[in-house]
């Protein structure tokens, strides 16, 4: 899990994803503009490899490569998370 604080911190993201992991990106807490800046720069990545990029909630998304497929419900998963930085999805 990623928690940007800048847009450097996109570079990191999109360099995860280049290596064929999946990314948990928190938003919590950013500032709009930057937030914004960060989840288009994230999408150009996850585009240009054919990538999935999902809103789970309101500040947290999660950006895959091609090769990682995604299922089950987000939501439902965060409900359940009592401390963010404990959750585990099934990837």
């Amino acid at each position: 899990m990623v928690k940007p604080s800048t847009l450097e911190d996109a570079r990191e993201v999109c360099d995860i994803l280049l290596s064929g992991r999946a990314v948990v990106i928190n938003m919590e807490g950013v500032h709009v503009d930057l937030a914004q800046r960060i989840i288009d720069f994230t999408s150009g990545a996850c585009f240009s490899i054919n990538g999935n990029l999902q809103k789970i909630s309101k500040y947290i998304f999660i950006v895959s490569p091609q090769s990682i497929g995604l299922t089950g419900d987000f939501q439902d998963t965060l409900e359940g998370a009592q401390d963010l930085s404990t959750l585990s999805l099934n990837l």
